[in-house]
């Protein structure tokens, strides 16, 4: 009882510290702004870290209005995401208005998510304060960006899958896969450990996976428009955008050798634009499918243990070698890695990476498109901070 109540107050200190920091929230964002316009060439050079939710906001309401997405107007997230937009429209008609109502919306699954913590682990409270910390570190983007429902869903996934319950955690991932895809990709790990168990059937989780994964991609298919074509085509056509790997190293390239660069808006974010990032794109897709499959294998040879440690590796290197790393996508990672007890360091670098990554977005965000020399080398120190962190995932041993 002691325990219980122990983990009771830990939670519920972390949801107040969760709560509290949405209530400043507006204070926080207008420094960061500030700060933002400061290191921009002109004010309206500044980046808005609203921008995105503006996006949800328009979809919201023309649905609200009677419009029905994929048929009526364009849609570039997957088929869960319009009603997880529409539901803080319906309690409020403005803008203001439905940023409070999300943002509850998020720090509800961002409850959620406490509580799978607290199941994942015995060291409730350090987990806790590493994974509020990587909260604190990720604004703006881990409230202002949906990401944390499809992370609440992706961990779940793993959680079932670490439990004996491939089923549960085959659905759980799918189900989070059609609010954003990345949470299909724990399950690589998730079925070599059901393999690795050499118990029941281990090919449950993954038909779970694959018929929940079909029939929201039947029922996509079957909406009136072209919402499921049009998103293969939107996102198979993105460039390599300005945050990601390929952009910092091709920023230092062309520095360096004197080459031609631009910066390009297209597809709702910032690409650069080079004689060979055309072609770097579209070799990014086969370079994160091969650094799965290797992870996979790797997972494979030592007997499938830490599933959690490999599921936040698949989706560090997704993420890593990707032809698109926005803020966002460290949320997805922030409570694999506050469960990692005997990763002390990897959780550091994690907590270095995520304030690396608010310096990088929105601060230094115009500085980056207009290549300003300290901005780059900023990006590039994030990501080799996320490359160190990958290797340290992968070590054997704490």
């Amino acid at each position: 009882m002691p325990a219980r109540q122990a983990t009771i107050r830990s939670l519920t200190a972390a949801v107040a510290i969760h709560a509290l920091v949405a209530s400043v929230s507006p204070f926080l964002l207008n420094a960061l702004s500030a700060a933002s316009r400061l290191l921009a060439a002109k004010p309206s050079d500044a980046f808005d870290a609203l921008g995105d939710l503006t996006v949800y906001f328009q979809y919201a309401s023309r649905m609200v209005a009677g419009s029905l997405p994929y048929r009526d107007f364009i849609v570039e997230y997957p088929l869960l995401f319009p009603p997880l937009a529409a539901l803080p429209r319906l309690f409020a008609s403005g803008f203001a208005g439905y940023t409070v109502v999300f943002v509850l919306e998020m720090l509800a699954f961002d409850a959620l998510l406490m509580w799978l913590l607290i199941r994942s682990t015995d060291k409730v409270t350090a987990s806790l304060v590493w994974y509020t910390a990587f909260f604190i570190a990720l604004f703006p983007a881990v409230l202002y960006r949906y990401d944390l429902a499809p992370t609440t869903l992706a961990f779940a996934a793993v959680l079932a899958w670490k439990n004996g319950q491939a089923v549960r955690g085959g659905v759980l991932a799918g189900s989070g896969a059609l609010l954003k895809l990345f949470p299909a990709l724990v399950a690589a790990p998730a079925i070599v450990h059901d393999f690795a168990r050499k118990q029941g059937r281990p090919l449950r989780g993954a038909l779970a996976l694959g018929l929940t994964g079909a029939l929201g991609l039947a029922v996509w298919n079957a909406m009136p428009g072209s919402g499921l074509a049009h998103f293969v085509a939107y996102h198979g056509g993105r460039g390599i955008e300005l945050g990601s790997l390929w952009a910092g190293l091709s920023m230092v390239l062309a520095k360096c050798a004197g080459l031609a660069i631009e910066c390009s808006y297209d597809h709702a974010s910032y690409s650069i634009v080079t004689s060979w990032s055309t072609a770097l794109a579209a070799a990014t897709l086969p370079f994160q499918t091969a650094a799965v499959a290797l992870l996979a294998w790797r997972f494979h040879r030592t007997g499938g243990r830490d599933l959690m440690r490999y599921a936040a590796a698949t989706l560090l290197a997704f993420i890593l070698f990707g032809k698109v790393l926005s803020p966002q996508y460290l949320v997805w990672l922030m409570p694999f890695l506050a469960v990692l007890e005997d990763r002390r360091l990897a959780r550091w670098l994690f907590l270095v990476a995520a304030l690396l990554t608010t310096a990088v977005f929105p601060v230094f965000w115009s500085a980056i498109a207009g290549f300003d020399s300290v901005a780059v080398v900023l990006l590039n120190v994030r990501n080799l901070t996320l490359l160190v962190l990958l290797f340290l995932l992968l070590r054997e041993g704490s």
